[in-house]
């Protein structure tokens, strides 16, 4: 009887061994399939690569790097604003700073945004948690001027 126990023993551990054996061999086989085909293109030099952004992903890109100019470099967060809203809202660099940018932190989140098209321009308006308002006049990808309120010009041509 014993040597019935132990035969059913080795039997049982065999095929739980062989059993391992198999799923070890199909997972590695499962995995190498996965690398014969290229995951991605060799790009050469100079080569592009496609990118698709929605207008979300946009309107953040404009929103954090006007906010990181703000912190970074606020002189040149002013040369960002749209020169006729420039000269009515904040005439001197000074009324700026002290009005605006000497509060403005790296923690702000866009809340919600839209998108509008004026004339030649593309209009991204965005919302921070704060319900402040960013509006950024753009004419190609990263050349924007900026309004921070909707009612002191008239955004367009």
């Amino acid at each position: 009887m014993d040597k019935k126990k132990n035969l059913i023993g080795y039997i049982v551990i065999g095929i739980l061994l062989a059993s391992v054996a198999i799923f070890i061999i199909y997972m590695g086989n499962k995995n190498q399939r996965k690398f014969e085909y290229p995951l991605a293109k060799n790009y050469k030099i100079n080569e592009y690569i496609p990118t698709f952004l929605t207008d979300n992903d946009m309107s953040k890109i404009y929103f954090n790097d006007f906010i990181s100019t703000v912190i970074s470099n606020p002189e040149e967060s002013y040369l960002l604003l749209d020169e006729e809203y420039r000269n009515l809202k904040y005439p001197t660099y000074s009324s700026y700073y002290n009005e605006y940018a000497s509060n403005v932190t790296i923690d702000k989140r866009v809340k919600k945004y839209y998108k509008d098209s004026v004339g030649k321009y593309i209009i991204f308006g965005v919302y921070d948690e704060s319900d402040n308002l960013y509006i950024f006049k753009t004419n190609g990808v990263m050349q924007y001027s900026v309004y921070l309120d909707d009612y002191t010009v008239e955004i367009g041509d």
